[in-house]
């Protein structure tokens, strides 16, 4: 995981960006799919989202969202 620099509220600017990325793997997926109980064969099986037409296994969006508190 990439680091993270703090920002405090007070120092927030009208229009200022801020760029964060970290790359999901197949663990992450396989925690998230343990912590929800969400097993869709979209998310936990390459085979049948690629079928789909997906290059793999599809993030949960519910886990995408919890990516934009950070």
């Amino acid at each position: 995981m990439s680091a993270v620099q703090a920002h405090r509220y007070e120092d927030a600017k009208i229009g200022a960006s801020y760029r964060w990325s970290r790359e999901i793997s197949e663990a992450d997926l396989d925690a998230f799919v343990a912590l929800t109980g969400d097993c869709s064969p979209l998310h936990v099986d390459p085979a049948y989202a690629r079928a789909r037409g997906f290059e793999g296994r599809v993030v949960h969006g519910a886990f995408q969202t919890g990516m934009l508190s950070t």
